[in-house]
Order: C-alpha cells, then structure tokens, then sequence
C-alpha cells in the first residue's frame, strides 16, 4: 500500500510539472561560504545558471503579483516567483546584480530590527562560537540559562575534525558531540525573544574564549544598502517581523508588535507600501496569518514545500527552499516536479 502510495504521489508530481507548476521559491544567500550548516547558500554562478532556467520555465513575477493573480483567479502556469528570505548583504552584492542582468524580479523578505550592517544572524553567530575548533569548557558557568547546559565531551573539537566535517548540514546525524551542542543550544535559542536570545549568546561567546572574528560574508545589509535594494525595480520588499522571532512562541501583543512594527520599518525603508510577509522559520499559530491581515499585508509565505493551487491560503503560500543545484538539476526537477 504504501509503494503504492508513493507511486501515486510521484505520477501527481510529474502531472503537475507537465501541466506547469506554479512555484514560490525560497532563497536565502547567493554567496560561497566556508561553512553553511543550515544549506542557506547558493553560490553566484550556480544562481546564474538558476535565472536562466527560470526565465526558460515560465513568467517570472514578484510575490506580491502572484498573491493578486492567485486571488483573482489570473495567475498563468508555470508561474515563478523568487523569494529571499532574512536581509544578508549578499542580497544585494550579488544576488540583485544578477537578477538585474536575468530581468527577474525577486521579493526581499526584511526583518529590519537586524539590519546593522555589522552582527550574523544569531544562528551564523552560534555557529562561529561553536564550530570553530579548540577546547571549551565542559561545564560553562552561564547565569542567564534557566536549564543547566553541561558540554561535556563536546568540549573539545579538533581541528581535523572541524575540516573533515566543514559540508556538514544540521539534517543529517551529527558527526561528533560539538556539532550535537550545536543542534541543542540552537532548539534552546530560537524560541526566545530577541533581546534574551542576543544576552544568550554574548554569555556563551563568553564563557568560549570570547566573540571569534566574524566573516565579513556573514553580515547583514544596513538601512542604507536595504534601501539601495528596494530601489530596484527588480526588487520588491516584504516584511519578515521586526527581530525574526518564532511569532509562536510570543504571546499575541508580541506577535502583533513584531508584525506590525516590521511592516512599518520595512515601509521606511522601501518608500512605498509592503504587502507581502515571510513567517520566519516559516513558524505560525493558528492565529498567526489573521494577525498578519489584521496588520494589512495581504499575503504571506510559509516554508512547506509545494505547489500553489487554487484553493491555496493567500496567508499559506508554500514555497520551496532551493539548494545549490546546477542550472541542469533544477531543470530536471522542475520537468519532473522533483522539488519538494
């Protein structure tokens, strides 16, 4: 029954991809990284090689136009939407210069609180503490964890062991007890609000032998290159909360705010209104997308993979998160609808 199922589940995909499949596509970074536990990258000439499948694939259009053309029943098939989600500098240092060259649109998703131009995303941030090689301490004295937090055999990471397993990504089986702390400091993290969670991390930077020097390529843009972005005409801006909370986690006032105040400053920053919004981690509640139309976008992106179909949540949009394929790969699994 089950290969069965299967069966029956891949004949769908492949129906879909010949009658043409409307995509939201999830990037993050466009950028060649020494370490990307969480796959977020892809590196310039392979997302080269990506807009020119797109282009070839069907219209390319902003989020916002998909949402309206899904709302009145217009939107084409083999319609494409691309999408980046966070606000890294890469966003705009190579990422739109290709789009620009591609005449692809593409919608930015901000979470405008982190633009300093200067701080990795948290998780970037835990990663250099972590990842990095030498000897911690096995029983860190860290006064703002509420759950005692013993490292133990994760205490020591080799640097041949930091080398060998420099490809590796959070979704398969952690190599050795560091990278295992990694995975569990970074579930204890990210529920937290922003304030407690950066306290957090400068605490266990800390008690690790000090913040390390941080790779210029892992820093966001600033408000400045965030607007020099938005004044493309093949950028669109979205909002993606003001400090990228999992809105879940937050009781309601917080979620609103959070929405609310993101919109506002994406607003500023952009010169125009954002319609758009990206759940960060793609967490939301059951009363989450209400609170988004409550503080008027009109649509809004989870991360669940798939196609979009009539029926479709204009506050449910499934987008497909990328990896750095070649042009030739996505192309073969946007014929077959291998993407999800």
């Amino acid at each position: 029954m089950n290969r069965l199922r299967c069966m029956a589940g891949r004949f769908k995909r492949q129906v879909q991809a010949s009658l043409g499949g409307r995509y939201v596509l999830m990037y993050h970074r466009v950028e060649r990284l020494d370490r990307d536990p969480w796959g977020l990258a892809v590196t310039p000439d392979r997302f080269a090689e990506h807009l020119q499948v797109l282009s070839g694939y069907g219209p390319c259009m902003t989020l916002g136009e998909m949402a309206l053309r899904h709302a009145d029943g217009t939107l084409p098939r083999r319609a494409i939407a691309v999408t980046f989600d966070d606000g890294y500098a890469d966003n705009l240092l190579n990422a739109l210069p290709r789009l620009e060259r591609a005449g692809v649109p593409a919608t930015f998703f901000l979470a405008p609180g982190l633009l300093d131009g200067r701080t990795p995303f948290w998780w970037d941030e835990l990663a250099a503490i972590l990842l990095r090689p030498g000897t911690i301490p096995s029983r860190p004295a860290l006064r703002e964890w509420t759950d005692p937090v013993e490292f133990g055999a994760a205490a020591t990471l080799s640097p041949e062991d930091e080398e060998r397993h420099r490809g590796w990504r959070v979704w398969e089986p952690p190599p050795t007890p560091r990278h295992a702390l990694y995975l569990d400091l970074w579930s204890r993290l990210r529920p937290l609000p922003h304030y407690r969670r950066q306290a957090m991390l400068a605490e266990l930077a800390e008690q690790t032998g000090g913040v390390p020097a941080r790779d210029i390529r892992n820093r966001p843009m600033d408000r400045d290159e965030a607007a020099r972005l938005a004044a493309s005409p093949m950028a669109e801006i979205g909002g993606h909360t003001l400090t990228h909370p999992t809105l879940p986690a937050q009781d309601t006032g917080c979620q609103l705010r959070e929405i609310r105040d993101g919109r506002s400053a994406c607003e500023e920053i952009a010169g125009r209104h954002v319609h758009s919004f990206a759940y960060p981690y793609g967490d939301h509640g059951p009363q989450t997308p209400e609170l988004v139309r409550m503080a008027g976008f009109t649509a809004a992106c989870v991360t669940m993979a798939g196609p979009l179909h009539r029926g479709t949540d204009s506050f449910r949009l499934p987008r497909i998160p990328m990896q750095d394929w070649s042009g030739a790969e996505l192309a073969r699994r946007l014929a077959t609808g291998d993407l999800y």
